[in-house]
């Protein structure tokens, strides 16, 4: 049996020098006011936009056609491709 030797004498090869730290990361500025920021007004006119356009629309008849579509797929029997998916609509 021959003496086991430190695991630092097994490796091949020259070790890599050392790296020297990076300085401290300086911590980043105040954040700038939202309202002075011309993104926030893009990003919100599509939806003022869509609330301005649904103003007066009926509601719930897009719902009651998926609650259809969902009765006829869970519960009949006959399904085809013309049939419109159970709706009254189609």
């Amino acid at each position: 049996m021959t003496p086991s030797r430190p695991r630092a004498a097994k490796r091949a090869g020259p070790r890599p020098p050392a790296r020297a730290s990076a300085p401290p990361a300086t911590p980043p500025g105040p954040l700038p006011p939202l309202l002075r920021d011309p993104w926030v007004y893009a990003a919100l006119a599509p939806l003022l936009l869509l609330v301005v356009r649904s103003l007066g629309t009926p509601f719930g008849e897009p719902v009651a056609d998926d609650f259809d579509h969902l009765h006829h797929a869970l519960f009949s029997r006959d399904h085809s491709w013309l049939g419109g998916g159970g709706s009254s609509s189609f």
